[in-house]
């Protein structure tokens, strides 16, 4: 279900398709057919990575998450999905709603918080909590990448000592 929020928002860690048509190497190191695997050494890859379903990523002593709040993924999330088609209607319905709730502030049942069901509001608030962090890691980059520019705009504005060429 993470994965869902990885691919709708455009996180540029998840496996892109139109990259791996036809080329083993890349198809093996997306984990297309299978968990993904470095060609040459056959050591696992981790694709990309979610935050940890056990801690959402605030607890510092969890041991599924090995500590730093994320859970590696192994696979193309869009291929483990057209592996179950029916977990891919389920999910899909259930994105489908969140995006409308996001978009609209609608429910998918008449009523408030209380007349939805546990499991609606469950992976409501999973999907919520995965697109802030991915709006978090989004600013950061962004912050990370300004002021890389800006040091980079500084050192071209500095004025050049003259060299001394040998007379």
């Amino acid at each position: 279900m993470k994965a869902l929020v990885h691919l709708a928002w455009g996180d540029k860690k998840v496996p892109d398709c139109t990259r791996c048509q036809g080329d083993p190497r890349v198809r093996s190191a997306f984990g297309c057919d299978g968990p993904a695997r470095d060609v040459v050494t056959g050591t696992p890859l981790v694709v990309f990575r979610v935050s940890c379903s056990a801690c959402g990523g605030h607890d510092d002593e969890c041991t599924h998450c090995n500590r730093d709040g994320m859970t590696p993924m192994f696979r193309c999330p869009k291929k483990l999905l057209a592996e179950d088609p029916a977990l891919e209607d389920r999910l899909g319905r259930v994105f489908r709603a969140w995006s409308h709730y996001r978009q609209h502030g609608t429910l998918p049942y008449a009523g408030g918080l209380a007349q939805q069901s546990v499991t609606c509001m469950t992976a409501f608030d999973v999907l919520s909590s995965e697109l802030a962090m991915l709006e978090e890691e989004k600013r950061e980059q962004d912050k990370s990448d300004q002021a890389r520019r800006e040091m980079k705009a500084k050192q071209h504005a500095m004025p050049r000592k003259p060299s001394r060429g040998r007379s």
